[in-house]
């Protein structure tokens, strides 16, 4: 028998799981942001004019992102879990944990963004 892939089939489990823990990679990735380990530049942090006017700015503003990000993505990544454990479809599965890496993200960068 042949098997046509459609619009119907489900997602790869695997699919499921990268989605669900993104935000613990966020949460990583903050961490350093948060210790204050990150000094001013051009490819990691929160690089706005205002961030970049002083060193104090920079360690403020990713200081708050940092912290913000690491709960965030902590918090994110335990409602996935919730998610990808639930009776919903693959397919509703990753839309909702999609939803949550949003969340995450946005979480992430507004309180840099007000503490530069």
């Amino acid at each position: 028998m042949v098997r046509r892939s459609g619009g119907n089939d489900p997602a790869p489990a695997w699919a499921l799981w990268i989605v669900a823990a993104t935000p613990l990679l966020f949460a990583m990735i903050s961490f350093p942001l948060m210790l204050g380990w990150i000094e001013p530049n051009p490819l990691y942090g929160v690089r706005t004019a205002a961030s970049f006017a002083s060193e104090d700015a920079w360690y403020r503003a990713n200081h708050a992102s940092g912290v913000a990000g690491v709960v965030a993505g902590i918090i994110g990544f335990a409602a996935n879990m919730v998610v990808a454990r639930s009776r919903s479809g693959p397919q509703r599965k990753i839309v909702m944990c999609a939803g949550i890496v949003l969340a995450v993200t946005v979480v992430m960068i507004v309180p840099g963004l007000i503490a530069a």
